[in-house]
């Protein structure tokens, strides 16, 4: 059994994709979109796999498959899916001094940025969370995800994160 909750969802929203199968895990395999998407045990029999939509996943249905081996036959498959709608996400044009509107390049820069991506990278078998997601900080959102933005009236990256205005600490 697989399930896809919420449905309707929205860029921007998580998706979980629930499975239900008294087989051992290490023979399920889940792709959502394309790309292999990892399962976590949450109960016996059951797992979930959390699937985060980008400001720019198109609207329409998303297919999760799941795929079982078994030994000496056939692959079983069990496909659910959710229905994706189109969410408005609020233009922002920032003017800002030009030797700020730009990212840092310098070799510091690139070290964490490199950091960033090789723990990006690191997948294990194990959930590595427990609980409910909450926000880093308490405090008024002062800019939301996936907004798309220009700088000094240039183009710029679709806001990625979500911004908390909160007190310094």
């Amino acid at each position: 059994e697989v399930r896809v909750e919420p449905s309707p969802a929205r860029p921007g929203d998580v998706l979980a994709v629930l499975v239900a199968d008294d087989g051992p895990a290490e023979r399920l395999a889940l792709i959502v979109a394309g790309k292999s998407v990892p399962l976590y045990p949450t109960a016996p029999g059951r797992l979930r796999a959390l699937v985060g939509l980008t400001a720019e996943t198109a609207a329409g249905p998303l297919e999760a498959v799941v795929t079982k081996t078994r030994r000496w036959r056939r692959p079983l498959k069990a496909v659910a899916s959710a229905a994706v709608e189109a969410r408005p996400f609020k233009a922002q044009k920032l003017t800002m001094a030009p030797e700020r509107a730009g990212l840092p390049s310098g070799a510091g820069a690139r070290d964490a940025v490199a950091r960033i991506r090789a723990v990006a990278a690191v997948d294990t078998p194990e959930q590595r969370w427990e609980g409910p997601f909450a926000l880093p900080a308490e405090g008024r959102v002062s800019s939301g995800y996936g907004n798309p933005r220009t700088v000094n009236a240039r183009p710029w990256a679709w806001h990625k994160g979500l911004d908390v205005a909160a007190e310094a600490l």
